[in-house]
C-alpha cells in the first residue's frame, strides 16, 4: 500500500535541501522554425550532440524538421518531411539513426502512420512508408526505440470500435513485421503509451466498453512478435482515463509503473499501480493526489541507481480560480510517496504539464503552460529538482512574451544527459517552434 508522508514532517528536510534546489536558468531561445510557416505540435529528440525537432508546418500541415549537431546551440534550416496533409508527428532517436512517425491523410479520407528514417545523422532520409494499413482511420501513433529496434504502435479505428496496433523493426527501420492487435479486445481502445527496456515492449490503454472505462496493460517478451492477454489494472467502478508509463532495469528484473486518472473515489484522482516483475504481476491501484479538488491529465517519470528507484508523478489540480501542477515523489520503487506538493506559483492558472530526468543525475525538470488571470498572457515555464524531487526552485517563465503554447522536453530515455524544452510561440503573429536547452 502507497504510504504518504505528512507534508509537515517534510518541513525541515525541505528547509535543508533548499540550496540544492537552485533554480537553472535556460539557455537562450531559438526559432527552430524559423519562419518557415505556421507551425504547430512540436516534438523533440536527443541522441549525442544531435537534436531533432519535428513539427507540423503550414496551412496544409505538412511534416517539417530541424537539426542541431551542437546541444541546440545553432540549428540548421527547416526542410519538409512530408508535404501532405497530416497530424501527432513523433520523432525518436539513437546514434546516428533518426526516425519519425505522423498520421496522413489519405485521398480516400483515411487516415494512415507514415514512417521515415535517416542512418546518418539527417543528411538523408529514406522515402516515406506506410505502416497501418488504408482500410481503417489510424493515427496517434506512439514511437520507442531500443538499440536496433524500432517500435510502433497505434490506434485503428472502425465502425466497430477502436484497437491497439503495434509493428516492430530490429533492424533500424529497415525491415518490418507484420501489425500486431494488442488489445485483443470488444469495445473502444485508445489513448496508448508505450515504453520498452532490454527488449521488453510495455503498452497501456484505455479501453471503454457499455460498462466504464478502465486501463489495460499488455507486455511483450519477444521483441514485439506477441503481446501478453491484456490485463485490467485500475478494475473499478469508475472512469479512469488518460495512463502514463515509465519503466527502469532494477536490481530483479524490469521496474515498470502506470499511472491514470480516475474517478471511482467520487472526484478525479491519480493513481497508480506498480510491477516488479517487467509486468508480470502488478500492485493495487492506489491514489497518489489524495486532493480534495479534481486530479487530472497526469504524466510519469522515473529513474534508478541500479538498487532503487526513484519515480516521480504529474498532474494538473483545478481550483476555484485556477489549475496547479503538482508532482509526488517516491524514493522506494513506488512503496511509499512523498506528499504532494504544487511546484507552480498561485495567481497562473498552470495547465499540460511534461517531465523529463537528467540520466545519471538528480535533476528533475517539469514544463508547463501558464495564464495568468486576466488569460491574455500565456507562457512557457520550467520548474527545476535538482535533488530528486525533495525541493523544487522558483518556476522560470522561459518563453515571457505572452504568447506561447504546446510545450514539450524531449522523451526520456536510459542516456538523456541533454534535456532541452520546446513550444509553440505566437508573438510574431503566426506559429514558430522554439527550443531551449535547459
Amino acid at each position: 500500500m502507497i504510504r504518504f508522508v505528512r507534508a509537515a514532517s517534510l518541513a525541515i528536510v525541505a528547509a535543508l535541501l533548499l540550496t540544492a534546489s537552485v533554480q537553472l536558468v535556460a539557455a537562450a531561445s531559438t526559432d527552430v522554425s524559423n519562419g518557415s510557416g505556421p507551425a504547430s505540435s512540436p516534438h523533440i529528440a536527443v541522441s549525442g550532440s544531435h537534436v531533432y525537432a519535428v513539427w507540423l508546418n503550414g496551412t496544409k500541415s505538412g511534416i517539417f524538421a530541424s537539426i542541431s549537431k551542437d546541444s541546440g546551440a545553432t540549428w540548421g534550416s527547416p526542410f519538409a518531411l512530408s508535404l501532405s496533409r497530416s497530424q501527432d508527428p513523433h520523432v525518436a532517436a539513437s546514434g546516428p539513426n533518426v526516425y519519425v512517425t505522423w498520421t496522413q491523410f489519405s485521398k480516400q479520407g483515411r487516415r494512415v502512420v507514415e514512417f521515415i528514417a535517416s542512418h546518418n545523422y539527417g543528411v538523408t532520409w529514406t522515402y516515406p512508408r506506410d505502416l497501418s494499413s488504408p482500410s481503417f482511420r489510424s493515427d496517434s501513433s506512439r514511437l520507442v526505440v531500443s538499440g536496433s529496434d524500432v517500435f510502433v504502435s497505434w490506434t485503428d479505428k472502425s465502425f466497430n470500435g477502436a484497437v491497439i496496433m503495434f509493428i516492430a523493426s530490429h533492424d533500424n527501420g529497415t525491415l518490418w513485421g507484420l501489425p500486431v492487435d494488442v488489445s485483443k479486445a470488444a469495445g473502444y481502445s485508445v489513448n496508448q503509451v508505450m515504453t520498452a527496456s532490454q527488449g521488453v515492449v510495455y503498452i497501456a490503454w484505455q479501453s471503454t466498453t457499455s460498462v466504464s472505462t478502465q486501463i489495460r496493460f499488455s507486455v511483450s517478451r519477444s521483441d514485439g512478435a506477441t503481446f501478453s492477454t491484456p490485463i485490467n489494472l485500475s478494475n473499478d467502478a469508475g472512469q479512469a482515463i488518460q495512463p502514463a508509463i515509465a519503466a527502469v532495469s532494477g536490481p530483479s528484473g524490469n521496474e515498470v509503473f502506470v499511472t491514470w486518472q480516475d474517478s471511482s473515489t467520487g472526484t478525479n484522482q491519480i493513481m497508480l499501480s506498480s510491477s516488479s516483475d517487467s509486468g508480470s504481476t502488478w500492485s493495487s491501484a492506489q491514489v497518489v493526489s489524495r486532493n480534495l479538488g479534481s486530479s487530472t491529465n497526469p504524466s510519469i517519470a522515473a529513474s534508478t541507481n541500479g538498487m532503487t528507484s526513484s519515480i516521480y508523478v504529474i498532474w494538473t489540480l483545478s481550483g476555484p480560480h485556477s489549475s496547479v501542477v503538482m508532482e509526488a515523489t517516491s524514493t522506494n520503487n513506488g512503496a511509499s510517496f512523498f506528499g504532494a506538493s504544487a511546484v507552480s506559483p498561485q495567481g497562473v492558472n498552470a495547465t499540460s504539464p511534461r517531465i523529463a530526468t537528467r540520466a545519471g543525475s538528480s535533476s528533475v525538470y517539469i514544463a508547463w503552460i501558464g495564464t495568468v488571470a486576466n488569460g491574455k498572457a500565456t507562457d512557457a515555464y520550467l520548474s527545476t529538482s535538482l535533488n530528486g524531487g525533495m525541493s523544487w526552485g522558483s518556476p522560470q517563465n522561459v518563453s515571457n512574451d505572452g504568447k506561447a503554447s504546446q510545450v514539450r522536453l524531449n522523451d526520456q530515455t536510459a542516456s538523456t544527459a541533454s534535456i532541452l524544452m520546446v513550444w509553440v510561440d505566437q508573438s510574431a503573429g503566426r506559429g514558430s517552434v522554439i527550443c531551449t536547452f535547459v
